[in-house]
């Protein structure tokens, strides 16, 4: 098998990567969490940014709601926001004041037949244990890319007492697997949980995109002999 392992990385001749020395992005603020797919001989990227932007001068604090904005490129170097006439350059979607996904993060973008899917996730502002939890998952539908409209008010999947997401379901990446559509995510739970606390990669299948249910057992869990990943295993 060691034999047959060493081979397999070998002639799988991986691409070496650098790192350009500036950005190709930033956002109006930031940009963070990209999700980018290709259209054609284009790309289109979700990503992560800021809305509701303000400063306390006497505290020093800073204000904001996460949000969803989205940018597109011919070459995947060179980003341009998409129109949307919102307050925050590419704004696609963001937050719901008072309501479970007050807000928003993390998308994972997604194109079936001539639908887009936006899959995020969503928190209120104050949470146990910490801002951000518990999060659950949303999904926003599509027909240009652009204007988004969220299937449902309720999440979509969300956290399973006493499991490996009892706390939170984050950072979503979809794949296509022959008619079926897979779903990797992050679980987090400190709190109520069954097997001990931790962050783990879990999964969930769909036929349809919209409706998903969860894999009952990890894909990939923390590992106490692994010093690096002994608490937890994430985006």
């Amino acid at each position: 098998l060691s034999t047959m392992l060493h081979r397999t990385v070998f002639a799988a001749s991986w691409s070496q990567w650098t790192k350009t020395p500036t950005p190709v992005f930033t956002g109006e603020y930031i940009a963070g969490d990209p999700s980018v797919i290709r259209e054609g001989s284009s790309y289109r990227m979700s990503y992560t940014c800021l809305t509701d932007l303000s400063y306390n001068s006497s505290t020093g604090e800073v204000f904001f709601h996460p949000a969803m904005c989205q940018a597109t490129s011919t070459d995947g170097l060179t980003w341009s926001h998409v129109p949307t006439g919102k307050s925050v350059s590419g704004l696609i979607l963001q937050g719901r004041t008072r309501r479970w996904d007050e807000n928003v993060e993390a998308s994972s973008l997604f194109k079936k037949d001539s639908t887009y899917l936006l899959f995020y996730g969503g928190y209120r502002d104050q949470g146990y244990p910490a801002r951000g939890f518990p999060s659950s998952l949303g999904i926003a539908l599509s027909l240009d890319g652009i204007s988004f409209s969220r299937v449902s008010s309720t999440p979509k999947l969300s956290p399973t007492s006493g499991w490996d997401d009892n706390d939170a379901i984050t950072s979503p990446t979809i794949i296509q697997n022959g008619n079926s559509l897979v779903m990797v995510y992050v679980g987090h739970c400190y709190t109520n949980c069954n097997y001990g606390f931790g962050i783990f990669l879990l999964a969930a299948t769909s036929t349809d995109g919209v409706n998903w249910k969860k894999v009952a057992t990890p894909i990939l869990q923390p590992s106490s002999s692994i010093p690096w990943m002994a608490q937890g295993v994430a985006e």
